[in-house]
């Protein structure tokens, strides 16, 4: 495993708290996410089932979520000026997916998931711990479709490479890497930026466990469920018999292995993982002369 010094503590620190948002959202949503697994044969039929019904409540939590917008008079010039402000950036109209809130209100259903929902919980994960002077992107890949977060502004990634720290826990042997460093760079994946938001700076890197995470969920699936739909008890089942694809073991699981796929390590290679340390200054040498008299050699 190679081992990476750096002169910039605020860099390590950085790398630092991605590798606790990565422990922390795998260990919430599984080490392994569905569509990372090489056979379907090693899914459990009640994993497929749980990603279905987050699928699911993620579609109906959309609608909610576009609805409340509608009836918000202050939501339009309150999205404008995030957006004039750079925080939002490169929305699909329609695509659930690209609101982590609504990702994350889903997990009420079952944890877990795939790309998206681990980058959905390491974005707002990452936002409670990082300062108001630090950006957390939210970034859209589209070839391989795949969703992860980055500490710092990844639009910037050509202009300050160092500066951003690539979090991303759907790796299976996953580890926080500044982006030259990443897979992710040398795998090609550009992406775009759909949210790049300033930290909270709420909670402290030692505050992150897993009722803060279980609190994230709570508070998103409120949002939500404040209102409902009167038939939404059916239009949950009904969405469920359309993901028969997804669930059905007669024909193994043919559609959902069609969407497995996956890298192992979030290092360059793609082979091996990564650490961090501080960089040391060359320690000096101390010798007596026959005087007794102390003299320092510079062995740098």
């Amino acid at each position: 495993m190679p081992t990476v010094a750096l002169n910039d503590p605020e860099a390590l620190y950085a790398l630092q708290l991605g590798n606790r948002v990565i422990e922390l959202v795998k260990e919430a949503l599984g080490q392994v996410p569905l569509n990372i697994n090489r056979t379907v044969g090693g899914t459990q039929l009640a994993e497929v089932e749980g990603f279905a019904k987050v699928w699911t409540r993620r579609q109906i939590n959309f609608e909610k979520a576009e609805l409340r917008r509608k009836w918000d008079p202050c939501a339009g010039p309150r999205q404008n000026q995030r957006a004039g402000q750079g925080q939002i950036r490169n929305i699909q109209p329609g695509n659930p997916a690209m609101r982590p809130n609504v990702v994350v209100s889903a997990f009420t259903e079952a944890r877990i998931g795939m790309c998206q929902d681990y980058a959905s919980l390491s974005y707002k994960l990452l936002r409670l711990v990082c300062p108001p002077s630090v950006r957390v992107s939210y970034v859209f890949a589209p070839g391989p479709v795949h969703f992860f977060t980055t500490i710092g502004d990844f639009d910037q990634r050509h202009a300050h490479p160092n500066q951003i720290v690539v979090v991303d826990a759907w790796y299976q042997f996953a580890d926080a890497v500044l982006y030259p460093h990443s897979h992710h760079f040398h795998a090609g994946y550009e992406g775009d930026v759909i949210y790049c938001k300033p930290g909270k700076g709420t909670h402290a890197i030692g505050d992150l466990n897993l009722n803060v995470v279980s609190n994230l969920v709570i508070a998103a699936a409120k949002k939500y469920g404040a209102h409902t739909f009167p038939d939404e008890v059916s239009r949950f089942q009904q969405g469920m018999l359309g993901k028969e694809w997804m669930v059905s073991a007669t024909n193994n699981y043919e559609a959902f292995r069609n969407m497995q796929y996956g890298n192992d390590y979030t290092y360059q290679n793609g082979t091996e993982r990564v650490s961090y340390v501080p960089a040391v200054a060359p320690s000096p040498s101390f010798t007596v002369d026959e005087s007794g008299d102390v003299e320092m050699q510079d062995v740098s």
